[in-house]
């Protein structure tokens, strides 16, 4: 009696696992931790990734707060809703060209989960009216990246390790120390971001990102630019509306960019002023 309970119990959790469940070998861990451990860095490339301060919004978290995203296409995700996903309130949201730092790299059956911090703190606003407060804070998001429809039933080994940062690469370009993710920043900002990303030592590309592409509208007429440049702007909307300028000055966190008929000052990041 006690064996055909145990073969029943064994086959009711057997039944409830997916067969399709991916299986992540120890030479693919191995492979994609060379690749993508602590402390490598990336570069955000997709707008609209919602993210946290890492002490919550309500202050209560001691640095444990983390924004969970999942990610399950190359341009789709939505919030995380696991039993450990409990800070899904949205403090502000990433910047295309951003840079990450990976603070943690897991593994599960059909995904590989990156948790991230912003190297730049990000202004967090509380309350409202005369309690409003804002603050600049560090924030984080825990990048969920669900693999490919196409890869279900699949033991991944090394061999499919360049595949999945080519899937990666669609959301974050991954860097293996601060300097060269922010040298890629600064492409990515002025719309000179390299057009393909090199997978590994396997050689193989992916096709480019919207974000990662070159900016093509040549310069708009002063009276049209005066309309479209709005304060607040980002970097990388600049240049989709005027391309690169002809000259840039950094002095600490404010940037001066020159064009023929326009200068636009940046503080943080974003538009500060536009002078004609």
């Amino acid at each position: 009696m006690k064996s055909r309970v145990a073969l029943a119990l064994a086959a009711l959790v057997l039944g409830s696992t997916p067969t399709w469940a991916e299986k992540l070998s120890d030479d693919f861990r191995a492979e994609f931790q060379r690749q993508i451990h602590k402390r490598t860095y990336a570069v955000v490339l997709q707008k609209g990734i919602p993210t946290v301060p890492i002490n919550g919004l309500k202050s209560d978290q001691s640095g444990a707060a983390t924004f969970g995203v999942d990610v399950v296409s190359p341009s789709e995700w939505h919030s995380s809703t696991g039993l450990m996903d409990t800070n899904q309130e949205i403090g502000e949201f990433l910047d295309v060209g951003e840079i990450l730092e990976v603070v943690d790299v897991t593994f599960k059956d059909n995904r590989v989960d990156l948790r991230t911090i912003s190297t730049e703190a990000k202004k967090i606003k509380r309350g409202a009216w005369i309690l409003k407060t804002e603050n600049r804070e560090t924030v984080s998001t825990n990048f969920k990246f669900f693999f490919p429809e196409q890869w279900k039933g699949r033991y991944l080994t090394r061999e499919d390790v360049p595949a999945a940062l080519d899937y990666i690469s669609h959301w974050m370009r991954p860097f293996l120390d601060e300097g060269s993710a922010r040298h890629f920043s600064a492409q990515v900002v002025a719309g000179d971001a390299p057009q393909q990303f090199q997978g590994s030592s396997s050689g193989r590309q992916s096709a480019p990102t919207e974000a990662a592409r070159p900016a093509t509208r040549s310069a708009a007429p002063a009276q049209t630019v005066k309309k479209e440049i709005r304060v607040g702007m980002t970097a990388l909307e600049v240049v989709d509306i005027m391309g690169k300028p002809q000259k840039q000055v950094t002095f600490g966190n404010t940037e001066k960019w020159t064009y023929a008929d326009i200068t636009v000052l940046f503080e943080n990041g974003k538009v500060k002023d536009v002078k004609f």
